[in-house]
């Protein structure tokens, strides 16, 4: 049986072939170093700015979430339900610039009590150096639930 003729698009034997010998050329020309971040001695791997922006995350949303409770006046089966996401910006020291709902979670006096507990919870720890221009232009968006 003759040999399948490839689709369009999809790539020859030959084509395959050379790909895979032009990655053993010693003549080929290198790729240009591609510029990294971090400390120059540390991990080409690591992702120490990525974990320092989670626990920063994880700081903020525990500091909120002691300044409101809403467990008195939502009933349990209406609390299993709710998500609120509250789009914050934050300053240099950790103070908020600006507060708003990203999305509702449907009930307003939840919604409200988020919103409330950011402002309530100012000034946080200011962000590390890697995320202070992100969060002082673009901000984040944490996810709450009672």
């Amino acid at each position: 049986a003759p040999a399948p003729t490839p689709q369009k698009g999809e790539p020859t034997a030959e084509d395959r072939r050379k790909k895979l010998f032009g990655a053993f050329d010693k003549s080929a020309k290198p790729s240009e170093p591609e510029e990294l971040e971090g400390a120059e001695d540390g991990d080409p791997d690591g992702d120490s700015a990525v974990q320092e922006g989670e626990r920063y995350y994880g700081l903020l949303k525990s500091q909120v979430r002691r300044h409101y409770n809403v467990a008195d006046t939502i009933p349990d089966a209406e609390r299993l339900y709710l998500k609120a996401q509250v789009a914050m910006k934050l300053g240099r020291a950790g103070e908020v610039l600006d507060v708003s709902l990203a999305k509702a979670s449907g009930n307003e006096l939840f919604d409200s009590a988020v919103v409330a507990a950011v402002r309530k919870a100012s000034p946080f720890s200011p962000p590390p150096d890697a995320l202070r221009d992100a969060l002082q232009k673009n901000g984040v968006v944490l996810v709450f639930s009672p």
